[in-house]
């Protein structure tokens, strides 16, 4: 035995060359996962939050005697409650002091989503959204010049990765699949 011969298996698709100067690159997901899981976080607390502030609960004091089972209210209905000692029933019911979502992880996360779109280079106008009607024409054809030039690039890169790939599969195809089945 003098020597092994490598089999390669895997192709390197890139978005952009490695920030360290290895030899792998960073993909666009590579650069998008930490902000999709930021928005994934402050999506859930603000879900969290409004559940919360709609649900509320809090704590009944032991002397209020309120009649056990599920109570609907009619618009305008009062019911009769027993407080034994005669205070007014807000000394007996404390809810839980819960705030409402907050505005500040609402503008969080629309910078995110934002900072995200500039990330992606996902622009209005590529994506089809109206654009200002004062806008000059020279500078629509511009901005879609200017996408375009982006993604050209980033589909060069996704052609050699593709092309690297099936290099791989047809040196593989080549050494394991016989041109005639056998019998």
């Amino acid at each position: 035995l003098i020597k092994i011969n490598a089999i390669q298996y895997y192709a390197c698709y890139t978005f952009l060359p490695s920030p360290d100067g290895t030899f792998l690159g960073m993909g666009l997901g590579q650069l998008l996962l930490p902000i999709n899981a930021a928005c994934n976080s402050i999506t859930n607390n603000l879900i969290d939050a409004g559940t919360l502030s709609n649900i509320r609960g809090g704590f009944l004091g032991k002397d209020l005697r309120i009649p056990k089972g599920d109570l609907s209210f009619n618009a305008g209905e009062w019911k009769l409650v027993n407080n034994t000692l005669g205070q007014p029933i807000q000394n007996s019911i404390f809810p839980l002091p819960i705030s409402e979502p907050s505005q500040t992880l609402m503008a969080l996360l629309q910078f995110l989503i934002e900072f995200g779109k500039q990330i992606a280079n996902v622009s209005d106008i590529l994506m089809g959204n109206p654009i200002s009607a004062q806008m000059p024409a020279t500078s629509v054809v511009t901005l879609v010049e200017q996408g375009a030039k982006v993604f050209s690039s980033i589909l060069s890169r996704v052609y050699e990765g593709l092309k690297a790939e099936f290099k791989i599969l047809y040196a593989l195809n080549r050494k394991y699949i016989s041109l005639y089945p056998q019998r």
